[in-house]
């Protein structure tokens, strides 16, 4: 599972240089020229998330990949978080002849 634990985390230690206040979520769109939906994405870990994304975040704020993102295990009794329904993929929207 994939997950932007590492980038929320060293995101929420950043302040506003002219506030010197704990940057705003919000922020992030402005910095990266981010939507809002793509914003709650990271934030909630709703994949899929586009690589020109990833990239973005990794340009902007000078991180390496490995601090935006981290692939976990699934322990064995852990069962994967199931995709948004908007994310099926387009073969799952074809009708399937009778045979």
């Amino acid at each position: 599972m994939l997950t932007f634990e590492p980038f929320r985390i060293w995101y929420d230690r950043q302040r506003n240089p002219e506030t010197g206040k704990k940057k705003k979520k919000t922020e992030l769109y402005g910095d990266c020229g981010f939507s809002s939906n793509t914003g709650a994405k990271i934030w909630n870990d709703d994949f899929p998330v586009l690589s020109d994304t990833i990239e973005t975040i990794c340009r902007v704020y000078g991180l390496r990949i490995d601090q935006v993102l981290e692939y976990r295990r699934l322990g064995k009794n852990e069962i994967p978080e199931p995709h948004h329904p908007k994310h099926r993929s387009h073969s799952e929207d074809i009708p399937r002849r009778s045979q």
